[in-house]
């Protein structure tokens, strides 16, 4: 297979990948990225985006532009380093340059007002889905799967792979636990499944007990000590 500015694996059902390690073709599957071999993103003098790609199978480096700069998509096909308009810029239909923006300060609004800017589209880019207030919602989906974010759009370590269903994934617990660390306080335990969802037990201090999806104790529920946890019946 022959590929322009793109170096190729082989393996069975061969595909294609840029300088990034990522699959230029457009069907993905579970196992896609079981077939991928990602080139490292140390160094990214950027954002590191750590589901990058169109199956979001590895982590690429995006770049920062700052005011005056050209973010006209086509110069950035094709090409390892991705870019995008730095923090409180969009990219001008008009002049194709990256601008102070004047619309809402939410990150993820400034991220959505600039995807909908764009007439195209880098593989891999997906349209930042956003709370009303501007912030990130807590999962957001790309290539072959789902992921949990802060508010901020930061990555907090949740993956989901759509093979493995993303219908019931909230988030909830993930972000959840990511605040409360955040505010240096010890105490409360947080037992989030892979989908970044609470789990029917929880903990505070040493005292378990059963939860509903918002980890919030059912009410009249058991409770034990952690080191009987297991006997719960949630």
């Amino acid at each position: 297979m022959r590929c322009l500015l793109v170096l190729c694996l082989t393996f069975v059902g061969a595909q294609c990948l840029d300088f990034n390690g990522l699959p230029v073709h457009t069907g993905c599957s579970p196992t896609t990225c079981m077939a991928v071999s990602c080139l490292s993103a140390l160094g990214c003098d950027g954002r590191i985006d750590p589901h990058g790609g169109y199956c979001g199978c590895c982590p690429i480096c995006v770049k920062q532009l700052s005011a005056g700069e050209s973010c006209d998509v086509s110069l950035f096909l094709g090409v390892g380093t991705h870019a995008e308009c730095g923090k409180g810029l969009h990219c001008d239909t008009t002049s194709l340059t990256c601008v102070k923006s004047t619309r809402s300060t939410g990150l993820c609004a400034l991220r959505h007002h600039e995807y909908l800017d764009k007439e195209q589209h880098l593989l891999g880019s997906s349209e930042p889905l956003c709370e009303t207030d501007g912030t990130f919602k807590a999962k957001q989906c790309r290539g072959s799967g789902c992921y949990c974010v802060d508010t901020d759009g930061n990555d907090l370590g949740y993956f989901t792979n759509y093979a493995a269903g993303t219908d019931n994934m909230d988030c909830t617990c993930a972000r959840d636990k990511a605040a409360y660390l955040k505010t240096g306080l010890i105490g409360k335990l947080f037992f989030c499944d892979n989908k970044g969802s609470y789990n029917k037990k929880q903990c505070t201090g040493s005292v378990c007990f059963c939860t509903d999806n918002n980890g919030k104790m059912l009410s009249n529920g058991q409770t034990v000590n952690i080191g009987e946890m297991d006997k719960l019946q949630c």
